[in-house]
């Protein structure tokens, strides 16, 4: 057999530290012990992925007839006892979540919304300023270009939101006229969740107003484009959007700017966001 007809195989096996090298044919590799131990090991891994994967969209939905055999797992004891029993996936699936540092109690819960999403009404996205590159784009013309912004919606409130992160405290914060509203989330939530619920705050502040015209300036392009493309599997974007469609006789439009520092009401905001950071206040459950 020559040798570029072979297909050399190096595989390291559990009971030795040692590689080991096998030149073998092609009509040979899918028979070989050392091969097939190899792909063994390529699905036992690829199962656990699945399994983890599963178990944390799994942990969102209390109301899964699999939730509570998965997470609330009976006869830990008796399978203790008993290794050579295969216990329950919630069992063997348990050490896995804590490794990876997963708290069933940072999970949010998810449910069926009451009103279907497909009725509900598409807020109105302005992304007129995205099309400046950030790096390449002057604070002068990004100050014209939102002059020119604010002449568009003349007569419009305008509502500035944010989300801060400092190490895992992240908080959220809304400035409208004379009033700051904010929200310290859940520790190590993602930025852009923090971004979200910002503009939901926004969202309460206009269902207390009785101002017509409101324009809401977020700092985001993600959660502008995650309303834009209504992507319902974020529950945060159902809220706002249900929201939207709640509050009628009005128009509310939402706006994506950035480069821009020299507005008063967002440097006040995002000093509280920052401070709200460091806060010892308990995290809210949103």
């Amino acid at each position: 057999m020559a040798l570029h007809e072979a297909h050399i195989y190096v595989c390291c096996t559990r009971s030795t530290t040692r590689l080991s090298a096998y030149v073998l044919a092609p009509s040979e590799l899918p028979h070989h012990p050392a091969y097939v131990y190899f792909q063994m090991n390529l699905l036992s891994i690829s199962e656990g992925e699945n399994s983890i994967q599963y178990c944390l969209k799994l942990s969102s939905a209390t109301g899964n007839a699999a939730y509570r055999s998965v997470f609330e797992p009976k006869f830990k004891i008796h399978f203790n006892r008993r290794p050579n029993q295969l216990p329950p996936l919630g069992i063997r699936i348990e050490p896995d979540l804590k490794t990876l540092g997963f708290k069933l109690k940072d999970v949010l819960h998810w449910s069926v919304p009451s009103t279907p999403p497909w009725i509900l009404k598409r807020p109105t996205i302005d992304l007129s300023l995205q099309g400046f590159c950030k790096e390449n784009t002057s604070p002068e013309i990004y100050r014209s270009k939102f002059y020119e912004l604010c002449d568009k919606y003349k007569g419009f409130s305008q509502l500035y939101t944010d989300g801060s992160k400092v190490g895992d405290r992240v908080a959220s914060a809304v400035v409208f006229r004379n009033t700051t509203n904010t929200c310290r989330l859940p520790d190590k939530a993602g930025i852009s969740r923090a971004e979200l619920y910002a503009i939901k705050l926004a969202m309460t502040l206009i269902r207390r107003t009785k101002e017509s015209n409101l324009l809401i300036l977020s700092h985001s392009l993600s959660s502008l484009q995650a309303l834009r493309e209504t992507k319902f599997e974020c529950d945060l974007v159902y809220k706002i959007i249900k929201d939207y469609s709640d509050i009628t006789g009005r128009s509310i439009n939402i706006t994506h700017w950035h480069g821009l520092q020299a507005t008063l009401a967002l440097l006040v905001m995002r000093k509280l966001t920052l401070l709200l950071n460091w806060l010892s206040l308990s995290p809210s459950r949103i």
